[in-house]
């Protein structure tokens, strides 16, 4: 068996990863949090709006399987250049026809385009912090890397909600937003391109090992094994659910708001409240988890539970506070709302591996995104039909009830962890010799 061996660069790794995470998320949502002012530069009503977050959706529900294939066949680094080569070309196109192009229907076509080919390099990366962490770091930092990189695209969604209406605050100010994120992306390409590498020379684990030794798994096999597992399906379900419950959220939270007199400056605080909280429960899991490792095999599930239990909470306080003049309920409420949704993210990702394993994660892990998009479309697409014909109060309710749903099916979640069940099996049998 080859040396285990860890690396320092595997930070590097981590950091370069998230910093395009970061930049996808940012681009996702710049229009959300200046929603009026949008509406205006494009000339455009509702729907138009809304479908600038939901081309991300629709493009990893219909191309997430072709991004695993190619993440499977031809590598991450590769994957991830390509992605990152999207991103750039969405954001210089998108300051090019925002600075040179008068015509609002020339000028949202284009900006259409461009959002379109930042959804198309999102199929990557969404679906890699367990590749990331599975091939670089040891098991008691495996969790806390999954969750950083998860993590790394809800800063990306807050760092979006402060920086459009900290740089926008007429239609004049369009193309300086497009700028910095275009500047963004070019230092993203460089960094992916000149130190970004597939794997370490050495594998980190006995998992990592058992992968390399085995060779990449047959696609349509590791399809069959998902699906063959009730544990896959009903996670990814409750996943699925709540994220997708998250990204409507966000996509609508300034449209819920506006009637009752909050303005796109106080919405953009809830979102960064919102991301704040998120990234903390992240993190805090993480560590949880890996502090306590020998007892992580009893915590993935009560975790999850938790999470969900207090999404649906923070959603029936958040339901019964939206009024004018309620900011500080809410911001506290955006923050719990943030903390208890994303604390779910780097616990998924870790449990859908073990439920699945020894099936890639690559393979997996794009199904619980795949989950997760297709109820976002539906959830935008309802909510913001909701909000036209000034349902907002029912629209709350909506979010309410999915987050409760979540939280009782996923009693039925049954624990199961093969890839750690390997680990310890390997360490005993060392122990042994």
């Amino acid at each position: 068996m080859e040396e285990l061996k860890l690396y320092k660069r595997r930070w590097v790794m981590l950091a370069i990863f998230s910093s395009l995470s970061i930049l996808g998320a940012l681009q996702w949502i710049a229009y959300a949090p200046i929603s009026e002012l949008t509406k205006k530069f494009f000339a455009i009503g509702v729907f138009e709006l809304n479908m600038f977050s939901m081309i991300s959706n629709i493009i990893f529900v219909a191309f997430g399987l072709a991004g695993s294939l190619i993440v499977n066949k031809l590598g991450i680094r590769f994957a991830l250049l390509v992605s990152s080569m999207l991103n750039l070309s969405g954001c210089t196109l998108r300051y090019l026809s925002s600075s040179f192009i008068n015509v609002a229907e020339t000028r949202f076509a284009l900006a259409f385009t461009a959002q379109t080919m930042n959804a198309m390099g999102s199929i990557f990366y969404l679906q890699a912090p367990s590749i990331i962490a599975e091939r670089w770091f040891p098991s008691r930092e495996r969790t806390i890397a999954t969750s950083i990189t998860a993590t790394a695209n809800q800063l990306g969604i807050g760092i979006g909600f402060f920086m459009s209406p900290a740089l926008v605050s007429s239609v004049s100010d369009f193309p300086l937003l497009f700028l910095v994120q275009t500047a963004i992306a070019f230092f993203v390409v460089f960094f992916i391109l000149v130190f970004f590498r597939e794997r370490p020379p050495s594998p980190p684990t006995i998992a990592a090992q058992e992968k390399i030794n085995d060779g990449k798994q047959n696609f349509i096999v590791g399809l069959k094994d998902c699906f063959s597992s009730f544990n896959f399906l009903l996670l990814s379900t409750c996943f699925g659910v709540n994220i997708g419950v998250f990204y409507a959220f966000s996509t609508v939270l300034d449209q819920m708001l506006n009637p009752y007199g909050y303005d796109s400056n106080t919405t953009g605080f809830f979102g960064v409240f919102m991301i704040c909280g998120g990234i903390l429960g992240s993190l805090l899991v993480a560590v949880i988890l890996d502090k306590l490792q020998k007892y992580s095999l009893y915590l993935f599930k009560e975790l999850i539970l938790i999470s969900l239990f207090g999404c649906t909470a923070c959603f029936l306080w958040f339901t019964l506070s939206v009024k004018p003049g309620m900011e500080q309920s809410l911001g506290f409420c955006c923050f719990f709302i943030g903390f208890f949704i994303t604390s779910i993210i780097p616990v998924s990702y870790e449990a859908v591996v073990e439920v699945t394993y020894p099936v890639d994660p690559e393979i997996s892990t794009v199904f619980l995104m795949i989950f997760a998009q297709t109820f976002a479309i539906i959830f935008i697409v309802i909510t913001g039909e909701l909000i036209k014909f000034k349902f907002v109060a029912l629209t709350n309710y909506f979010f309410l009830v999915l987050s409760g749903l979540s939280f009782v099916f996923f009693f039925f979640y049954g624990k199961e962890y093969r890839r750690v069940n390997l680990e310890n099996r390997s360490l005993v049998g060392q122990n042994k010799n």
